[in-house]
């Protein structure tokens, strides 16, 4: 079967359209959407950093700019020694705007329902 698509310019008014053919075509959308979905969920592998050689993770952080901001790789190694305290200092003398980390421990502690070991 051959399919053949064409492209134009046409404008029109949407009060023309009535309301059960937009809640049909938002429906069709909708559906299809949720069937493309788990199609590609399903294609996911679930990874860990262990799957990974240090260099390839080196590139991957690489590839998304991070060689910009030398600061980050610094910080995602406190991170990954469990040094968050040092990470979220070190990151906010590089990003003013980010709030104090005891604003950010507090407010993390109040959506988790668990204290906060630190001050």
């Amino acid at each position: 079967m051959t399919t053949v698509y064409c492209t134009g310019e046409f404008s029109f008014d949407i009060a023309d359209v009535s309301d059960e053919n937009l809640d049909a075509e938002f429906r069709r959308r909708k559906e299809l959407v949720s069937v493309l979905k788990g199609e590609w969920q399903e294609g996911l592998e679930e990874k860990e950093a262990a799957d990974f050689s240090a260099s390839e993770l080196v590139a991957a952080l690489n590839g998304k700019g991070l060689e910009l901001n030398p600061w980050a790789f610094e910080v995602y190694r406190m991170i990954a020694e469990g040094r968050t305290e040092d990470a979220m200092d070190a990151m906010r003398s590089e990003i003013p705007q980010l709030a104090p980390p005891s604003h950010e421990r507090a407010l993390a502690d109040l959506l988790t329902g668990r204290t906060s070991a630190h001050g």
